[in-house]
């Protein structure tokens, strides 16, 4: 799991037209003109299966790499991320390297996917960043020695970490 900030992304016919912050956990916070100054946020979708409405959900983040040419203005990269989202205005919002890697929706319309991998597939050819450590694991044996490789390469990894996710 990337330690980043949650954000759902809306789109309508293919368009990205709102995005949202968890904000309290109750009510989130709209930061749509923010959100589009991400690069790896497609800002319009033209493909087939494409569902007509639908919230992407994903997290926003700062690479290791990028936030040590900007580290003497936040704690860390997960302040980073979140206050850029935040600012009232994208013009500055633009200028943090901020990245988006999509991991599940929240709702969706006509979709026909019915599995994790194939809407991780799918995400990709939509046009999505995806989380480039997915992997499908079978048995508990195998969920367990998948942590303990990911702890022991954690270092390694371009973006902080605070878990795992299995689905």
């Amino acid at each position: 799991k990337i330690d980043g900030i949650s954000a759902s992304l809306i789109f309508k016919d293919g368009k990205f037209v709102q995005g949202l912050s968890r904000g309290d956990g109750k009510e989130g916070e709209d930061i749509t003109e923010n959100l589009k100054t991400i690069n790896d946020i497609p800002k319009k979708i033209d493909i087939k299966n494409f569902p007509s409405e639908i919230d992407i959900r994903g997290e926003v983040f700062i690479k290791n790499i990028d936030f040590e040419k900007i580290k003497e203005k936040f704690a860390n990269p997960r302040n980073a991320a979140s206050g850029s989202l935040r600012q009232k205005d994208p013009a500055i919002t633009a200028k943090i390297p901020l990245k988006f890697i999509a991991y599940t929706y929240g709702y969706a319309s006509e979709m026909k996917i019915y599995n994790q991998t194939d809407f991780l597939k799918n995400l990709k050819s939509w046009g999505f960043k995806i989380n480039p450590l997915n992997k499908k694991i079978s048995g508990i044996k195998n969920l367990i020695q998948n942590h303990k490789n990911l702890e022991e390469r954690r270092k390694e990894i371009a973006f902080d970490i605070d878990g795992i996710v299995y689905k």
